[in-house]
């Protein structure tokens, strides 16, 4: 007897085979809904929509704090190497990220965990303590944006 499963997940090289149905999980039967992650975060972090789904390991910790009812797996389907999601404007005058420091430095979203990652890389890495860098959240296209 199986149980029926609604995972939603963007598509992933390490995931594909569950979407397409090469990999099947014993006692499972799985529906793969592919969704973009801001979506997929937003409707189960707000409305609990997915039997289970991908999701921001930074939004997970938050909801321990709120009593969410959620409860982590060990698999990370997302791998960014996130030196790449740090962007400077031309003529900024800043050469290297220490110069960082004593800056303003602009979000979408302060609890993304692309963005917890980067704060951390910044300070490990380089030496760019978080608050020594004033961050700025905001709508990238838009004003305003809300934090999931």
């Amino acid at each position: 007897m199986s149980i029926s499963i609604t995972l939603a997940c963007e598509r992933y090289d390490r995931t594909e085979a569950l979407r397409d149905g090469r990999v099947t999980p014993a006692g499972v039967d799985l529906t793969y809904l592919p969704q973009q992650v801001e979506e997929t975060f937003f409707r189960m972090a707000r409305f609990r929509e997915f039997d289970a789904a991908e999701m921001s390991l930074s939004s997970y910790v938050i909801g321990l704090t709120r009593d969410a009812p959620f409860i982590a797996l060990p698999v990370f389907p997302s791998r960014m190497f996130r030196h790449s999601g740090i962007y400077l404007p031309p003529g900024s005058g800043i050469s290297e990220p220490a110069e960082l420091a004593g800056r303003r430095v602009g979000l979408a979203e302060y609890q993304l965990t692309a963005n917890v990652w980067i704060r951390g890389l910044l300070a490990d890495e380089y030496d760019v303590p978080v608050e020594s860098v004033t961050y700025v959240t905001g709508g990238l296209h838009t004003p305003g944006r809300t934090e999931k």
